[in-house]
């Protein structure tokens, strides 16, 4: 009896240790197993976990040297708004000319224009700084017929003077940059070779880096238009405002659907321009 009792006592305490142990990792009911512990190196989730594909680099928009980005994605209001961090926002002058496309857009169907009076040196600082500059737009033209040339996207004061505009010129691309060996005005113009404003949505950049003697206009990813633009751009003014569909004086207007406008203040090759016609508006 004393050893049949020593074994009931010895079975007692194996049990009560054994239940405790089991208590410290939580209950497990009939058919389930523990999870595995996600800090414990030496142990492998069953099912690995998914995670969502990183998006791949070539459909993303280039952000390298940008300083104005405007997607025109609000939808209503009179404000447009920059999305590249520089607060630097736009405001309609005349909101009953334009409508707000769904889906992202801005179609401009009278005279107005897309400003900020204050002077625009988040841009013309950087890029007299790196003697480069790309500016890109998706647009399409209302008309094939707008001149003067017709400001699309200007940093400048008056139709005479200038850092830079994309323009219409009927039914071709003007670019206007000033530099140490143009006038004032950014002229002699660089144009594309070609009608390029026809109606439809077009990608249109303009870039020219540090050390070339040519601006180069694209549209839809090749080269449309190349011109010899000598220089440097220390002749840039610091005083000069952002507008777009204008001057600042109001007097070249500039109508037609926005759905995209990007401004760096480096140079992009034909590959960085691909990229974003591919990434969209």
């Amino acid at each position: 009896p004393a050893m049949k009792n020593m074994t009931r006592i010895a079975l007692v305490a194996f049990l009560a240790l054994f239940g405790t142990q089991m208590g410290c990792q939580g209950s497990v009911s009939d058919g389930e197993t523990l999870p595995d512990d996600p800090d414990d190196p030496d142990e492998t989730p069953d099912d690995p976990v998914e995670t969502p594909d990183d998006p791949d680099p070539a459909d993303a928009r280039i952000t390298t040297g940008l300083v104005a980005l405007y997607d025109f994605s609000t939808g209503s209001g009179n404000v447009v708004y920059d999305r590249s961090g520089s607060g630097y926002n736009l405001e309609i002058l005349d909101p009953e000319n334009v409508v707000w496309l769904a889906g992202g857009g801005l179609d401009i169907v009278n005279d107005t224009a897309l400003v900020n009076p204050a002077p625009a040196t988040h841009i013309s600082g950087p890029c007299k700084a790196s003697n480069s500059i790309t500016v890109e737009a998706w647009a399409r033209t209302n008309s094939v017929l707008q001149e003067g040339p017709a400001r699309v996207v200007s940093l400048s004061e008056n139709p005479n003077a200038r850092n830079f505009t994309l323009a219409q010129d009927v039914n071709e691309v003007n670019f206007r940059l000033r530099t140490t060996e143009t006038d004032n005005n950014g002229t002699p113009a660089t144009y594309s070779d070609q009608p390029e404003w026809d109606g439809q949505i077009k990608h249109y950049v303009y870039t020219r880096d540090a050390t070339a003697v040519e601006g180069t206009v694209y549209v839809d990813g090749t080269i449309a238009g190349t011109d010899p633009v000598l220089g440097n751009l220390s002749t840039w003014s610091d005083e000069y405002p952002l507008t777009i569909a204008n001057e600042p004086t109001l007097n070249r207007p500039w109508r037609g659907q926005l759905f995209l406008v990007a401004i760096y203040c480096d140079s992009k090759n034909a590959i960085d321009i691909s990229q974003n016609m591919t990434a969209g508006y």
